[in-house]
């Protein structure tokens, strides 16, 4: 799939695709789920100087039609890529690139299945699938820069499934990495029937998390607040 895309984004005139990921300003990379015939492509454009999810976008198609799939999620990417300000020709990869640690940056790591037996009655990787999901809700995050698993990263989101007959437990943790310490920890309980339900609460949950504690750190760099009361008696004292 990603060498069909790459090949349809170097067909376009607006788009210059190189294959040496160190020259491209911006990768091209996501993820494949396929139930049956049914195929769901997540595709991300990063920007490599700072690890930034610029956009995602999900396209869905089958195996019956792959060419029209690729061509639609090569579509999708381009018509963002074009976007991008300050650049007629952005270039693009479709490999990997690490990016530049900043205080929000988050890496969200494959979720470990504690199951008994891997296999899923849908045929797919939940522990994948659920990370995509979150990956993609976070990327949505103004103050994240969601990175890939192994670069350098602030906080890392992580986790298990575990799996009894159709029901499908997600423990999901938010992790700093610079002190180690789990700043949240959350359980969500759901069915394999309703996958995309079970992916979108835990993706909102940590989310949310992020934010606050996002926030959490905001203030404490910024030190305790002081009411207008207090500052007017610090005045009269000096």
């Amino acid at each position: 799939m990603s060498r069909a895309v790459a090949a349809r984004l170097a067909s376009s005139d607006d788009i210059a695709v190189s294959e040496n990921e160190s020259d491209a300003r911006y990768v091209v990379r996501g993820g494949l789920q396929q139930v049956g015939p049914l195929v769901r492509v997540t595709a991300r454009i990063v920007d490599t100087e700072n690890g930034a999810v610029l956009h995602a976008a999900k396209i869905d198609g089958s195996t019956a039609d792959r060419p029209a799939l690729e061509a639609d999620v090569a579509a999708a990417v381009i018509e963002h890529l074009t976007a991008m300000p300050g650049s007629t020709a952005p270039t693009a990869s479709g490999g990997m690139a690490a990016g530049a640690t900043t205080p929000s940056a988050l890496a969200v790591l494959p979720f470990d299945d504690l199951s008994a037996g891997s296999a899923s009655a849908l045929d797919v990787d939940l522990g994948s699938v659920i990370a995509e999901a979150i990956a993609e809700r976070l990327s949505t995050l103004a103050a994240v820069a969601v990175v890939t698993p192994g670069d350098e990263a602030a906080w890392a989101v992580g986790g298990g499934i575990q799996r009894i007959g159709t029901m499908v437990r997600v423990t999901a943790r938010l992790t700093d990495v610079r002190s180690g310490a789990v700043v949240t920890a959350v359980k969500v309980d759901g069915t394999v029937e309703a996958l995309a339900d079970l992916q979108s609460r835990v993706a909102a949950v940590m989310t949310e998390s992020v934010r606050e504690a996002l926030a959490g750190e905001s203030v404490a760099r910024s030190g305790p607040a002081t009411d207008p009361a207090t500052r007017r008696r610090e005045g009269r004292r000096s």
